[in-house]
């Protein structure tokens, strides 16, 4: 039993569980993290069993609900504070795949997880609970698994705790951690810098983070900013930050934009300072990592600086190797798919002209680069208010695919967008040719673009977003709508053609 300003923490280390926010368990099964029943019960002699948690008052993630204090007999944290006494029910998920995996399944059998007793097995099991666990753990859970071990706290999972909490908006949350390094006198490092930029960026104190990196400082040289901090000032601010200064636009209902909120005015200025103070590694692109190259060109692409960007990006594909590895060449068609999503600021057809045009150009650059079937799903998106969009959307994919590959054309992504469009202009014959999976799927996303497995010979390093987020149950929500709307037209059709009425009109509806 520790106690610090008033709050007191008791574990029992026999075990414990973990349930979501609605009362559920991780999985429909019911299992828990076992621990060794030979480990000693905690006591007051600051062995790693015994946990002392310092009160985090600003964690707003983690307020007690009604659904998340419920108590059991085994495998629960008696949280004592202001007099209140309640009880959590912790439990580890049983996702967690075994280091030895490839990629982790989605109901690996059962096992435990052990508890960590030195500072590098707990930075490993906090990479492995966030970033190797599907579906992805609450932020929540992950707080309060960050402070059962306050003795294992390094830089490095502060760090880590905190990208997390700015991942999922949690500004409060990030506060209350950052206090708690500092009171820790733990060495902050670049990271820990580039994440406090990050936070001020998205809350909108852009000028605030740019004079705490470029104050002149004993460790670094004057009008030089690391690459890493650099390029994180190429955000806008976080949509749904609610600062004071809002009020009024809460009493009269009006959610203000990103244009609204960051004025593009006001970067005219920053832009100029960003490239006055660009690092060394700019100079060169073959130096520049191609993550690097697409948040800067996406964020020019936001801004209307469509020259700058395509600037960028052409004197980047004709300086990098003309033989790419997979991993870059896959970067660098992100790239492209950021100008044809971003680069145009048309609607309809000329939308589709302008893309295909800038496609063709930035192709030109690398022969090693060949579109994918994101490329062909931003395309269609110019069509949607456009006339004929059906018919229109069915020759460019049979055009596209007769250049590029006919497995394109087999994208769920593609086919559901043609069949939606379709249903707008009321092509029934198109919708109901593509509102059928060719491979017989369940899944909203191609396996052809499947990511590649990590190495089971490396350390724990967290997965992509394509794979921790990779959206498939969005995908197949929207394929389900545009198969349903395509079945309800179809019945529908011979009724009003045989009591001489109009084809019903389908609403549209998102793709």
């Amino acid at each position: 039993m520790a106690h610090s300003h008033g709050s007191t923490v008791e574990t029992k280390p026999e075990s414990s569980s973990i349930v979501r926010r609605d009362g559920s368990d991780v999985h429909s099964a019911s299992r828990r993290i076992e621990t060794p029943k030979s480990q000693p019960q905690p006591s007051k002699s600051g062995d790693n069993s015994s946990i002392s948690i310092k009160p985090m008052r600003q964690l707003d993630s983690v307020k007690p609900t009604a659904d998340r204090l419920a108590g059991t007999n085994s495998g629960t944290v008696g949280v004592t504070q202001h007099g209140l006494e309640t009880s959590r029910a912790i439990t580890l998920p049983d996702s967690v795949p075994d280091i030895s995996d490839r990629i982790p399944t989605p109901q690996p059998p059962p096992h435990s997880i052990p508890q960590p007793h030195n500072h590098d097995a707990f930075h490993q099991m906090l990479l492995r609970l966030i970033y190797f666990t599907r579906p992805p753990l609450d932020l929540a859970v992950i707080l309060d698994y960050f402070t059962c071990y306050p003795r294992l706290h390094t830089t490095q999972t502060y760090n880590v705790i905190m990208a997390y909490t700015l991942r999922h908006g949690a500004y409060g949350s990030f506060l209350s951690l950052a206090k708690a390094l500092h009171a820790s006198r733990l060495p902050r490092n670049m990271e820990t810098t580039k994440l406090e930029v990050r936070y001020m960026v998205h809350r909108g104190a852009w000028d605030q983070a740019w004079r705490l990196v470029t104050e002149p400082t004993s460790t670094r040289s004057p009008n030089t900013i690391p690459l890493p901090i650099w390029v994180e000032f190429f955000q806008f601010r976080r949509l749904g930050y609610d600062p004071p200064r809002r009020t009024r636009a809460r009493l009269t209902g009006v959610m203000p934009s990103r244009q609204q909120g960051d004025a593009l005015k006001d970067w005219d200025p920053r832009l100029k300072l960003l490239f006055e103070w660009a690092p060394a590694e700019m100079s060169d692109p073959r130096r520049i990592p191609p993550r690097v190259i697409l948040s800067i060109v996406t964020h020019l692409l936001r801004l209307h600086r469509f020259d700058h960007a395509m600037t960028l990006t052409t004197s980047y594909l004709r300086s990098i190797p003309r033989r790419l590895t997979p991993r870059r060449r896959e970067d660098c068609i992100n790239i492209v798919n950021a100008h044809v999503a971003l680069g145009s600021s048309a609607t309809g057809l000329r939308k589709l002209r302008d893309g295909e045009k800038t496609l063709k150009i930035l192709l030109r650059l690398h022969s090693n680069i060949r579109p994918n079937a994101t490329t062909l799903f931003l395309l269609l998106s110019g069509l949607r208010k456009a006339k004929h969009c059906g018919t229109r959307a069915e020759r460019v994919v049979r055009k596209f695919a007769g250049k590029w590959g006919k497995e394109l054309k087999e994208d769920l992504r593609v086919r559901r967008r043609v069949a939606s469009l379709a249903l707008k202009e009321g092509r029934l014959d198109i919708a109901k040719a593509y509102s059928t999976d060719p491979k017989g799927t369940k899944t909203g996303r191609s396996t052809s673009e499947s990511p590649t497995e990590a190495n089971p010979t490396l350390r724990f390093r967290r997965l992509s977003d394509k794979v921790l987020l990779s959206r498939r149950g969005e995908d197949r929500r929207l394929w389900q709508r545009v198969r349903m709307r395509t079945k309800f037209a179809l019945r529908r059709a011979p009724e009003a053609e045989s009591s001489g009425r109009k084809r019903p009109k389908v609403r549209q509806q998102q793709v």
